[in-house]
């Protein structure tokens, strides 16, 4: 027996309805493509901004008044260092961890892992660019550069070069975007802003926990701070296309 015309309309329509639910994104899929798309058309985009100034002071530091830079960390290392509370170096260590190889590359894995699974691709390798690429970086300028460490007792184990500061390169290459990306999924403004700010102040905090335990210098934190910025800024613009575009 024949279906009616009815039936059949009935089941076309059903079937377009489901066609283009499965071709739209979910809510908060839509959310990260439209907060990746829209710092696309931003034609001074002021993250990039921001990485080019400090890793400039930075550099102009290390080059340009060395002998300032030594003094503000060996002042920085008075007030916090062994001299200080207990319970300080005790932070700095644990904090400075969050920078570590270790660290980023387990992070790295996880986010590309994640977003792979939720379908894209693009923003995946740009994660994987992002924090192995950055650890790149950091290990190419060290041998290059060749910069001594800092004249004060190390309390932490250290094994290369002095600039830029690798923690902190990595740090700012990884948490500030991924507080970005997890903004991008939370409806709530209030909770996307201390997302976005907690990223930023744990970078900072780990750039500065390096000071603290008299491995680096200023010049150094910023400078690696900047760069990884800069680093992660190009991942990310990279992986970036129009919103709706299913291959992000």
């Amino acid at each position: 027996m024949r279906p009616s015309k009815r039936y059949c309309s009935v089941l076309y329509a059903a079937g377009a309805v489901l066609t283009r639910r499965a071709e739209q994104p979910e809510p908060g899929e839509r959310r990260i493509v439209a907060a990746l798309a829209q710092a696309r058309r931003v034609r001074h985009p002021l993250i990039l901004i921001v990485a080019l100034v400090l890793a400039a002071i930075g550099s102009a530091l290390a080059l340009v008044a060395p002998a300032f830079d030594d003094g503000i960390s060996e002042l920085v290392y008075a007030i916090a260092g062994p001299s200080g509370p207990p319970w300080m170096l005790a932070v700095a260590r644990d904090v400075t961890a969050l920078g570590s190889h270790a660290v980023v590359a387990a992070l790295t894995i996880a986010c590309a892992i994640i977003l792979r699974t939720a379908g894209h691709p693009r923003l995946a390798w740009a994660a994987v660019a992002d924090g192995f690429g950055a650890m790149a970086l950091s290990a190419s300028l060290k041998a290059a550069i060749q910069r001594p460490r800092p004249d004060l007792e190390h309390l932490i184990e250290v094994t290369s070069s002095s600039f830029p500061s690798g923690h902190s390169l990595l740090a700012a290459a990884a948490w500030p975007w991924l507080a970005m990306l997890l903004a991008a999924r939370e409806p709530v403004p209030a909770v996307r802003g201390l997302l976005i700010a907690g990223g930023w102040t744990l970078a900072a905090l780990i750039g500065g926990s390096r000071m603290v335990l008299g491995v680096h210098r200023p010049s150094e934190v910023l400078a690696g701070l900047g760069l990884g910025l800069g680093w992660g800024w190009l991942c990310v613009r990279w992986a970036k296309r129009p919103v709706g575009d299913p291959q992000l």
